[in-house]
Parts: C-alpha cells; structure tokens; sequence
C-alpha cells in the first residue's frame, strides 16, 4: 500500500497537531517541525507535500521553500500563514508555493486543498514523443530507435519509458510507475518486477555502455534525465 509523507512545519503546536490528526491516516504519514531547523534535518526523505507556516521564530519559511524547489521541483509546497493581504498570497505563490492558505482556517477546507495538490502533481504528465542526440520515441506510433537503430520493446517497457521520459527531470515514485504500467495498486506486484523490466529496458536502449539516463533513486524510485 502507498502510504504518503506530508511534512508540517508549524510553531504552533495546537495547530500542527490539529493538522496531524485530520490528515494522518493508513496511507498518510504526518512528520511534525516546529522550527526551520527542524525542518531541515527532515529533507533527508522525500515527501509528497510540505505545509509552511511563513512566520517561524527562527527565520522565513518563504527561504525554506525556494530551497526545497532547488532540491526537487517535484515536491509541492503549500503556505499556511496569518499574512493575509493579497500582496502576500500573490508573493508567496510567485515565490514557489503550489498553494497558499490564510490562518485561522477550517481543517476540512486544508485537507481537501491537500488532496487537490497532491494529486495534481502525482498524476504522471504524459506525452507523445522525444527526441535527444542518441533517442527518438514515437509513443503515439510506437517506434523506438537508439542511435538511429530500431529498438522493439514490450508493452510493459514502453509503458515505463514513456511514464519516465514525459516526466523527464522529476523522480517518479515506484509505486505510481507500477499504477501506470500495470494498472494496479503495488502491493500486487512482486518487489523486484519493476527492476526486472527496468534492466531489461536499460539494456535494449543500452545503457549499460555509457548512458545513464534511467536514474536511480534509492529507496524512492527512478527519474529520466537528459545528457544532450
């Protein structure tokens, strides 16, 4: 079962519990910061959401977003904070977050806006085909070619190549890559099928010559990355 990880940085400790009990459930974890500091010895893991209180007493939660973007653009950031003008909800989004959320607020209404982000961002973007000095795949003709060579590959690797490659630059977790090529829930796949047709894949693009373009990430998942 895909169990999700929401970070919540908040130096209210009311409200940060508050928002740990009407979010956490059997597939959602809640880990808990109440200063910057905190915050930061937790981005050693990946999360699906991060909730920021602007105001923290040791600095401007503002920073820690633009940092957290640097790391991964493929992590949403939504705002929760008393700074309720429009200039500052305008700033806040224009400075990354995906949403931004005035105090005092009803936690029915952030769970639901939750749920809005998190699945915009989880819902794989998928194109019809890509073109770089050494690939060029048409999803929608099904025609694969490495270094102008026609390459045949299976339904379940053109499936993954295509979740990776339309998503190019941003990790994609295993179990959203196993929704997308098998349709089904991860708990009902053997551990090691995705890696299986992952070296499959690797090998008849051969990647194991020098190209690495299917990258791992440990313990999270896989993401394609250009070397043009």
């Amino acid at each position: 079962m895909l169990v999700r990880k929401i970070l919540v940085v908040e130096d209210d400790i009311d409200l940060n519990e508050g928002i740990k009990f009407v979010l956490e459930n059997d597939t959602t974890e809640i880990f808990q910061a109440y200063s910057l500091v905190d915050a930061k010895k937790q981005l050693n893991r990946e999360f699906d959401l991060i909730l920021l209180d602007i105001n923290l007493p040791d600095g401007n939660g503002i920073e820690f977003c633009k940092m957290v973007k640097l790391r991964s653009k493929n992590m949403p950031v939504i705002f929760i904070s008393a700074n309720d003008t429009d200039i500052d909800v305008i700033r806040g989004l224009e400075l990354g977050g995906d949403d931004y959320i005035v105090k005092p607020f009803s936690l029915m209404v952030l769970r639901a806006r939750v749920e809005t982000v998190i699945k915009r961002y989880q819902t794989p973007v998928i194109g019809e085909n890509y073109r770089d000095k050494n690939y060029c795949f048409d999803f929608e003709a099904m025609t694969y070619t490495y270094k102008g060579q026609d390459v045949f590959l299976s339904n379940a690797e053109q499936k993954l190549l295509k979740v990776l490659v339309s998503n190019r630059g941003q990790i994609m977790r295993k179990e959203k890559i196993i929704e997308f090529v098998w349709g089904i829930d991860g708990e009902y796949i053997e551990e090691n099928a995705l890696a299986v047709v992952i070296k499959r894949l690797r090998k008849k693009l051969e990647m194991d010559s020098g190209s690495k373009n299917i990258k791992s990430i440990y313990g999270i998942g896989y993401k394609w990355e250009n070397f043009e």
